[in-house]
């Protein structure tokens, strides 16, 4: 039993341990410079049956269903360990944010991806992607000269440029994919006030609704209360009155008598 939980154990361990290439720079919005430095790199694939010990980079630019590619950056980098490469950036149109770097290797079935970067004129000038109205920012570029373009490898030569569906889900990242959830946690706040709104109002209505029964409550009440005390009043009245009545017949009867005497 303990041999069986031990076994099972190791074959989780070696699942976990496995992985991809992991692309760590360029960053999203990362700017480089025609004629200057391009830098990027890595984080290998450690595992034991990695696939990864012969990787190429390519430099690419396109939708994340329609990848183009450009160049190849490097051949024969190792992706079993983490690493990095550099080269000079390549003249470019148009300068804008819409160039990545793909990691394939022959033996391994996935590719990876870095997000989106500026390559800028020398001087810094960029633009902004043509395509810059969707969640994925992103445009089709090309080089200055085609002749500096390195061939894709011999077997990425079948590669289709328009990637599967589980590609497109791991293409490129850009860092403008938290605007939906801002916009819909921006929806959401804003049906929440909307809502906490109508709330207020109803309590407020109904706050006033009872105000206004309550008022009318007490108007009735003293309404009622100016009722008895003009009740009170007239009962008085009328005791008086009639006191008033018995005193002057008593007084007239007296009067009376006495003439008879």
């Amino acid at each position: 039993m303990l041999l069986a939980l031990l076994a099972t154990f190791a074959t989780g361990t070696a699942l976990l341990a496995r992985a991809d290439v992991s692309p760590s720079d360029p960053s999203p919005g990362a700017m480089y410079y025609e004629g200057k430095t391009c830098h990027v790199s890595w984080e290998g694939d450690t595992s034991t049956d990695s696939k990864w010990g012969s990787m190429v980079i390519e430099l690419m630019t396109g939708s994340n269903n329609a990848m183009v590619h450009l160049t190849t950056v490097a051949s024969n980098q190792d992706g079993t360990k983490s690493g990095s490469y550099s080269y000079p950036c390549p003249s470019v149109h148009p300068n804008a944010e819409i160039y990545f770097y793909q990691f394939s290797a022959a033996a391994a079935t996935d590719h990876a991806w870095t997000g989106r970067f500026i390559i800028a004129t020398a001087d810094g000038l960029y633009e902004a992607p043509s395509h810059n109205t969707s969640d994925i920012l992103w445009g089709i570029g090309a080089l200055n000269d085609p002749s500096d373009a390195s061939a894709l490898p011999s077997w990425l030569s079948g590669f289709s440029a328009t990637t599967t569906d589980s590609a497109t889900t791991a293409g490129p990242a850009t860092g403008s994919h938290s605007s939906t959830s801002v916009a819909s946690t921006s929806t959401a706040m804003l049906n929440t006030t909307s809502t906490a709104h109508s709330t207020t109002k109803a309590v407020t209505k109904s706050a006033i609704s009872k105000t206004a029964t309550s008022t009318t409550a007490t108007s009735a009440t003293a309404t009622s209360a100016a009722a008895d005390s003009n009740s009170v009043s007239s009962n008085n009245a009328v005791s008086m009155s009639s006191m008033w009545h018995v005193a002057t017949t008593l007084f007239m009867t007296v009067v009376t008598f006495a003439a008879l005497l």
